[in-house]
């Protein structure tokens, strides 16, 4: 049984200390949270299977064809679906100066972890946000429509994967810029 104040040893091997410990029981198993700063998910040793595991806090929904990752108390997480055709889409909000566990990157991570090779293309859609944002300084900054939505912090994760070609579906310029754009990353 984990207790406050037991040692545990990180992958490098340094040492670490259990603050708390708070056990959740229902009638099959005993269960334990445990907190790491400043990740989403780590392994644990289960005997000797190395088992993924998600941060107090964190909720996490996964279907076929869904995944959603929440951190409740900030209002962060991400929601993201795959169409039959392979078509992720996916929303994220991230708000780690309200306290949450979760980052942008981790989440795409996860979210890619969950629907692996069947992701055939990612779309984005943006009518406000840092991806908006994004696109419309680098258009002022004379980059291309695709060049500017390469740049943007979801061009760059899709490129990550592999997805480089980037197709312009909707750009509805307004006075200040672009208040519409939609994209598909392929």
């Amino acid at each position: 049984m984990l207790r406050a104040g037991d040692r545990l040893q990180q992958p490098d091997g340094r040492a670490a200390v259990a603050l708390a410990v708070r056990p959740y029981r229902d009638t099959h198993t005993i269960t334990y949270n445990l907190t790491i700063p400043d990740l989403h998910t780590y392994y644990v040793l289960a005997g000797i299977a190395a088992v993924l595991v998600h941060n107090c806090g964190v909720e996490v929904a996964k279907s076929e064809s869904s995944i959603s990752i929440s951190h409740a108390d900030s209002g962060s997480g991400v929601i993201a679906d795959l169409d039959e055709s392979g078509s992720l889409t996916l929303m994220m909000e991230n708000h780690p100066e309200s306290g949450s566990p979760l980052r942008g990157k981790q989440m795409f991570a996860d979210v890619m972890d969950h629907f692996g090779d069947r992701v055939k293309s990612i779309a984005g859609y943006w009518r406000y946000g840092d991806d908006l944002g994004a696109f419309n300084d680098a258009v002022a900054n004379g980059k291309s429509l695709g060049s500017a939505a390469r740049g943007t912090w979801t061009g760059q994760r899709a490129a990550e994967y592999g997805f480089n070609r980037v197709m312009i579906l909707q750009a509805d310029e307004g006075i200040d810029g672009f208040n519409v754009v939609s994209v598909l990353f392929r």
